[in-house]
């Protein structure tokens, strides 16, 4: 199983998820990291998330689909369908303490992405009892 992390906003992006993946998709997750600094954290009623997860993503083909998804977030594009950037950008309290610029994904191939994708989001749900903050509008 092939993992990686890319900067969302990286203009080479779509050449690195070839190199790396091919046509393969899987699970993605988004993050924010700093620079010079350490993964944000998210802090949840009963405990805190150190990895930062803000969204849980599927992808058939991170080629296709984790560039759509860097498209949709892009800042001046202002007619995004992607369910992620919708609620990113619909959240001042996100995107003001979570930038753009700043934001990764996390890559992680499967070659059973709906299997992957529900057993990732259990997963996360039973630890922090909660959705990832994008997730929630689901």
């Amino acid at each position: 199983m092939k993992k990686g992390s890319y900067l969302l906003s990286d203009k080479w992006l779509q050449e690195r998820l070839k190199k790396h993946f091919g046509n393969a998709g899987g699970i993605y997750e988004l993050y924010c990291m700093k620079p010079k600094t350490d993964i944000r954290p998210i802090h949840y009623a009963r405990n805190y998330d150190p990895k930062g997860t803000l969204y849980i993503g599927k992808a058939e083909s991170f080629q296709k689909d984790v560039i759509e998804l860097q498209t949709a977030m892009e800042p001046s594009n202002d007619s995004s369908l992607h369910e992620c950037s919708k609620a990113y950008w619909g959240k001042p309290e996100i995107w003001k303490d979570y930038p753009y610029r700043n934001l990764y994904v996390e890559l992680t191939e499967s070659k059973k992405v709906d299997n992957s994708f529900v057993d990732k989001l259990h997963s996360f749900m039973e630890e922090f009892e909660d959705l990832p903050p994008l997730n929630r509008e689901r």
